[in-house]
């Protein structure tokens, strides 16, 4: 189920901003800089997404819960109230472009022209996830059918666009730096996810080696096939993610090519915004005893399906952007706080009840996170046109340019990371907190 959920459209999506020219929004990589930036973002991103499979195996909570230590009973909240809209609100972008390139695929296929089809299609199989639940969808759609599916038809579509269209990177002077830090933030947004599967093994250590090369392989390749949709548009085209989608194509579309595309969208996006829906679902049922997830999740759908419909896909971006410039640092503070104030142990029945050494809020988590939260700001300006607009007059038009490090997600991680990890000891209840988890070590 993980490795099926890392093949989808942020990661293909991220392959073409690489090597699009500055000018359509790309980092303009040259072809082995782009290898380069794949291959140590995507390696990058899954060593920290492992040491959270880690975590998430030794303590064996929802999502929501393993956050209580870092942030308070209180700052865990609202966290994972700002973790399940932003997830969510990717899982609206989602349903938008799976079901707008299912309906041009129709068209190209002699059907009617109409998106309806599209949402009807990829909706209906994604409420029917849902409904299943992860146990049935994990067991029987992605372990039987779907990952071999998209495995194997990502791999064709790989083959398919560089032997036909060939591979080019930009001409720019690509920015090789910044491009491996937006793939690791990128990366990231798959954390919240990770517990959720994780905390079912049982085996931290086999839990974070399955999570980080679960995720790194899979999503290695999709950035390859990204790369070469962009280069087959012509290497300047739009970086519209249904665009993507059809310039994988490479060339006028047949029946059976679009009939296997539709396949691609079936097997590997629709457990991504399921999937999605479910950890959001998942988190804010956890906030409160006696709330369903199934119908959390179905309340959390059909705001996914109202927001994807309204909002335009140009500011899908600006959102994602966002979304990494909080996810960042809410690691960095995580990490800090299980592996090294509290020594990767947590009070389970402290962590199920909110009270004791976790009630409340963490005020050091929450400062540390603020701060890495406005340094990536200041850096790099990240987010919707307005917001951007309003932090550039603050940070006059971002710092990047003025400073030696210019990599917006290393130097947040690591400013929330070193705060929490300098000050953790003297602020955190250690007497309380810190206690072994009988058959875990």
């Amino acid at each position: 189920m993980w490795a099926s959920l890392s093949i989808a459209f942020p990661l293909l999506w991220a392959g073409a901003r690489l090597v699009a020219p500055e000018a359509v929004g790309g980092f303009g990589l040259t072809t082995p800089e782009f290898v380069l930036a794949a291959v140590l973002g995507a390696g990058l991103g899954g060593l920290l997404l492992g040491l959270v499979g880690w975590a998430g195996a030794t303590v064996a909570v929802p999502t929501s819960l393993l956050l209580r230590p870092a942030f308070g009973t209180w700052g865990a909240s609202v966290l994972t109230a700002i973790v399940a809209a932003g997830i969510g609100l990717l899982a609206a972008f989602e349903l938008r472009i799976a079901a707008e390139a299912a309906a041009a695929l129709i068209v190209e296929m002699g059907g009617p022209d109409t998106v309806i089809l599209g949402w009807a299609g990829i909706g209906v199989v994604v409420a029917i996830m849902v409904w299943a639940g992860p146990v049935l969808v994990a067991r029987t759609w992605i372990r039987w059918g779907a990952f071999w599916a998209a495995l194997l038809v990502t791999i064709f579509l790989f083959w398919q666009i560089t032997s036909e269209a060939g591979f080019a990177g930009a001409a720019d002077a690509g920015r090789l730096w910044e491009a491996m830090d937006f793939i690791v933030g990128v990366s990231i947004l798959w954390f919240p996810i990770v517990p959720e599967i994780a905390r079912f093994s049982g085996a931290p250590g086999s839990a974070g080696t399955a999570m980080g090369g679960g995720f790194a392989v899979p999503a290695l390749l999709t950035m390859f096939v990204g790369a070469g949709a962009m280069s087959a548009l012509g290497i300047s085209g739009s970086l519209d993610p249904v665009e993507l989608v059809l310039g994988l194509v490479v060339g006028s579309v047949s029946t059976a090519f679009a009939i296997l595309l539709l396949v691609w969208l079936l097997v590997a996006e629709a457990d991504q915004p399921f999937g999605l829906l479910f950890v959001a679902g998942s988190s804010l049922a956890g906030l409160r005893e006696g709330w369903n997830q199934r119908l959390v999740s179905f309340i959390l759908f059909a705001g996914a399906i109202t927001a994807g419909a309204l909002l335009p896909l140009y500011e899908m971006d600006g959102w994602v952007e966002l979304l990494i410039s909080i996810f960042v640092p809410a690691v960095g503070v995580f990490i800090a706080d299980f592996f090294v104030v509290r020594d990767r142990s947590y009070n389970t029945d402290t962590l199920l009840e909110g009270s004791g050494a976790y009630a409340g809020l963490n005020y050091l988590g929450i400062g540390a996170l603020a701060v890495g939260f406005v340094v990536y700001q200041l850096l790099v300006p990240s987010g919707p046109d307005d917001w951007v607009a309003w932090v550039d007059g603050i940070a006059g038009g971002g710092w990047a340019d003025r400073v030696i490090i210019a990599q917006p997600g290393f130097v947040s991680f690591l400013v929330a990371f070193g705060i929490y990890m300098l000050f953790g000891r003297w602020v955190t209840k250690d007497d309380a907190a810190v206690t072994r988890i009988a058959g875990r070590f």
